[in-house]
């Protein structure tokens, strides 16, 4: 669960990101296997039509920051789960083992 932020005066280069398209490392748009994301998200706004953006915001700006309000007492809001525990969390499991171009 994405908590809150932490603000520094340093100069941090971005991670690369090889694709063009947030769809590039979604086994769901290259293959139709895998949606682990849909199954993870608490709002039940992923779906195989895609995300639902009000129903997210609804429940980050409802549920989520209305918990971590109550419980650790900031007043904050996120979610991210959807985005953690699935296969291209932190690696393109799209491309082909033996490398080479993204399917």
């Amino acid at each position: 669960m994405i908590c809150g932020s932490v603000i520094a005066r340093i100069a941090i280069p971005p991670t690369p990101r090889p694709y063009n398209d947030h769809h590039a490392w979604c086994l769901y748009y290259a293959s139709g296997t895998c949606g682990l994301c849909i199954e993870r998200c608490p709002a039940a706004a992923l779906s195989e039509k895609g995300h639902d953006k009000v129903r997210c915001m609804e429940y980050c700006f409802g549920v989520a920051q209305s918990y971590v309000r109550d419980r650790f007492g900031i007043d904050d809001y996120g979610c991210g789960l959807c985005q953690t525990g699935v296969p291209c969390e932190s690696k393109n499991p799209v491309r082909p083992k033996g490398g080479g171009v993204p399917a």
